[in-house]
Order: C-alpha cells, then structure tokens, then sequence
C-alpha cells in the first residue's frame, strides 16, 4: 500500500506524521521527517517505506510553480520505485525499474495532473 500526499501544509502534519508511525517509520527516519515536515520550505518531499510491510508514504510539500512540482514528484516516485525494486532484489539498471516507475506514474496521474499545468 502506498498512501501520498500532496501540497502538504502544517495543517496536514499530523495525519502525515500518524501515517508514517502507522508503517513502522521510528527512530531517526521518523525525527527526520518530522523536520521535513516541519521546514515549511516549498519544493521538498520525503519517501519512506517499510520493506518488511511492503508501505509506503510519499509527501510532497506545496511547490512553487508546475515545473518545481515536476521535479519534487519524479524525484519521490524515484525514490518509492528503488525501493520497490530493491524489495524485490530487481536489477536498479534494468528495464523493470523503469517499468515500475510508469506504474507509480499512472497510479498517481489522476491527482498530479492537475498540478502540472499553470495554465490560466
């Protein structure tokens, strides 16, 4: 299961942060997307996965125009792809990495479209 969240803002943190202890996110990784979470800087993101219970939670903060959104989306669903491919002990230069990617793309397009676009 994967569960993202866009245009993350303060008011949002808490659902996050619960998210993030409820696939097994402690320790480090937890303080460390707590600060995330907590910079209210634009353009970031943060991906976490539990290998073991095959989760994940993809967050990405408000960005500043649709290219910036761009980018903070790919390089999350770069992140969430390796991991996947690295659960399954997958070639990370082969093809199904990449095959991997478009699925995560197409899984998250109904959303991320929108986001794409500064048209008026």
């Amino acid at each position: 299961m994967v569960y993202v969240y866009y245009n993350v803002t303060s008011q949002d943190i808490a659902e996050v942060y619960e998210a993030l202890i409820g696939i097994g996110c402690d320790g480090f990784d937890l303080d460390d997307a707590w600060e995330n979470l907590n910079s209210k800087e634009p353009n970031r993101g943060l991906t976490y996965s539990n290998f073991r219970n095959r989760e994940s939670v993809i967050v990405i903060s408000p960005t500043t125009s649709a290219e910036q959104f761009a980018k903070t989306w790919r390089h999350e669903l770069g992140h969430l792809a390796t991991h996947i491919a690295s659960a399954f002990k997958l070639n990370l230069e082969g093809e199904e990495i990449q095959y991997i990617g478009d699925s995560i793309v197409g899984e998250t397009w109904s959303i991320a479209k929108d986001m794409l676009c500064e048209c008026s």
